[in-house]
């Protein structure tokens, strides 16, 4: 839904820009089923239209195409209205996106500018270096104004603040994936003094300057690193279940996985069989049949496998169905004693467990 949002955010704009308001409200609706913040961009793509208008008695008046066009793509979305007012009243006070405090706020825009590595240490550097890189785009986007900047910045950072607004006043709902559809923006803003720099054919010491702090350390910190991350590391739950499985395996044992975690993120690391369980219910976020299929799951009835010792791994998580203690408990095994806990914090439980074939 992120990528998809972010594809309508720039559709809409595109739109917007072309004054094509058919699919400027197509693509705002389209943004409404997508993710719930479709409002703060279709706010901020309203503003701007206005900005941009012609004919600002129009917009008094109520009957330039583009509030229109906004007004019927929200009158699409009113038939789930409901269910958005449910879903806030169930997370309200118990989910797990919480508003941590004004050092959030740096951390969730950096976010959608470069993905942060893994290593903290790394971290620190690489978002002073990012937002240095922000502060002198923005200053030369001020000094070099263009007629589109006031454009370029309401994008990029209204619906970031209208996130933070309704997170004060509300409830806590700022996360940087949904603010993915600021990113493009953003990018323009970097892009604008590296192009500038890069300009004619000679080359200036100030632009190597400019690369050697910025431009090459963020890519090599942050693409490069999570390239090398994915090849090399696993989550370190699933490190220390596999680790534990590979010193104490036995010819005839099988690795056994009751959710599609365990399985994406062990089986590149061993060569053991391993084996999926049937889902007893609906798993938000599984794996569609066709994934399934392509990295070769082995969807089988534990029942029906042949074993000396299945190694178990399970997960409990608010997206896992109820049924799981049940599976682990008919088994004769206690989900409460696992042999090795890996994970276990207020969101989610990750265990293992050895079944011997009696």
């Amino acid at each position: 839904m992120y990528s998809l949002l972010e594809f309508l955010v720039l559709a809409a704009c595109l739109a917007m820009l072309h004054k094509r308001w058919g699919w400027f409200g197509l693509a705002c609706a389209l943004m409404l089923w997508t993710q719930y913040y479709a409002i703060f961009y279709i706010s901020a793509l309203e503003l701007v239209a206005l900005i941009r208008s012609d004919s600002i008695q129009g917009w008094i008046n109520g009957w330039e195409p583009p509030l229109w066009a906004g007004i019927l793509a929200g009158a699409s979305f009113l038939p789930w209205v409901i269910v958005l007012r449910n879903q806030m009243q169930t997370l309200q006070g118990s989910y797990w996106m919480q508003f941590t405090g004004v050092g959030m706020l740096p951390r969730v825009l950096f976010e959608n500018l470069f993905m942060p590595p893994a290593n903290a240490v790394i971290q620190i550097p690489l978002m002073l270096a990012c937002f240095a890189w922000l502060a002198i785009a923005l200053l030369y986007a001020i000094l070099h104004r263009s007629e589109n900047l006031g454009s370029i910045l309401w994008l990029a950072f209204l619906p970031f603040a209208l996130a933070v607004l309704v997170s004060l006043i509300w409830q806590p709902i700022l996360h940087y994936r949904p603010l993915i559809g600021i990113s493009p923006f953003l990018y323009i803003l970097l892009a604008m003094p590296v192009e500038a720099l890069f300009q004619g054919n000679e080359v200036r010491w100030r632009t190597v300057l400019y690369a050697a702090i910025f431009i090459v350390p963020l890519i090599m910190i942050s693409d490069v690193s999570i390239y090398v991350y994915a090849r090399v590391n696993k989550t370190s739950g699933a490190s220390i279940a596999l680790t534990y499985i590979q010193e104490h395996w036995q010819p005839g044992d099988v690795i056994y996985h009751f959710g599609d975690d365990s399985w994406v993120n062990t089986t590149p690391y061993n060569s053991l069989p391993n084996y999926k369980a049937p889902d007893c219910g609906a798993t938000l976020g599984a794996l569609s049949a066709k994934t399934r299929t392509a990295i070769g799951q082995k969807i089988i009835p534990i029942s029906s496998l042949t074993y000396k010792r299945a190694w178990l791994l399970w997960s409990e998580s608010p997206l896992t169905p109820p049924c799981s203690d049940s599976q682990l408990t008919s088994l004769g095994l206690d989900p409460k004693k696992p042999l090795l806990t890996t994970t276990n914090n207020e969101y989610i439980f990750d265990g293992l467990w050895l079944l011997e074939h009696k």
